[in-house]
């Protein structure tokens, strides 16, 4: 809708457009993106034009059991966010999947070592941020996010947070079965063999 409105006829020209004093307040941009993505806007010339002095803020979880139990939740009520209503038209009931946890833990633990192993191999400046650091203490993982910008004095403002978690019982029961297969599966080729 915003590309036909301003007419843009390209991805560039989106982004570009995006990024004007139109869409920024107080001069400041900021883009959320994947690894991949972060890669097609470096190899195109659209990094360096839109953030020639970036700074680079890595969100990760260490948690990635938990990360991965919730996206295949997410997957199967379509509830992406605390605002999102869960859709069950897919599925009569949230379904407990081994092998997509697995496939997405194991996913998401790469991607982070690759988008770690990517920002040092480019020299890019970037800032660490753990989920779990920032549930425990917003106020001040908030204030190191806005020291790596150099934004000392913006304040933190808690009530303007739109988010809430979204784990429940389901999280946690999804989560302890997880465990529990993953341990019975890994250990009983071992014990196959001593029985040899």
């Amino acid at each position: 809708a915003r590309s036909e409105k301003h007419g843009y006829k390209s991805y560039a020209e989106y982004l570009l457009g995006f990024e004007s004093k139109e869409y920024s307040r107080n001069g400041r941009f900021a883009l959320k993106a994947s690894l991949g993505q972060y890669d097609f806007l470096r190899r195109t010339g659209l990094l360096d034009k839109m953030f020639p002095e970036r700074h680079v803020i890595v969100a990760e979880r260490a948690d990635k059991i938990s990360q991965a139990v919730s996206w295949v939740i997410a997957v199967q009520t379509l509830r992406w966010t605390s605002k999102h209503k869960p859709d069950m038209t897919r599925h009569k009931s949230i379904e407990y999947d081994f092998e997509s946890i697995r496939s997405y833990h194991d996913h998401a633990s790469a991607e982070h070592r690759n988008i770690e192993a990517y920002l040092t191999l480019h020299d890019e400046r970037y800032c660490r941020m753990l989920y779990e650091e920032v549930i425990e203490d917003p106020i001040g993982q908030t204030a190191k996010a806005m020291r790596f910008l150099g934004l000392e004095n913006a304040p933190a403002i808690p009530e303007k947070v739109l988010l809430s978690r979204q784990s429940d019982a389901v999280n946690e029961e999804f989560r302890r079965r997880f465990i529990e297969d993953l341990f019975e599966r890994q250990s009983t080729p071992v014990n196959a063999a001593k029985r040899r």
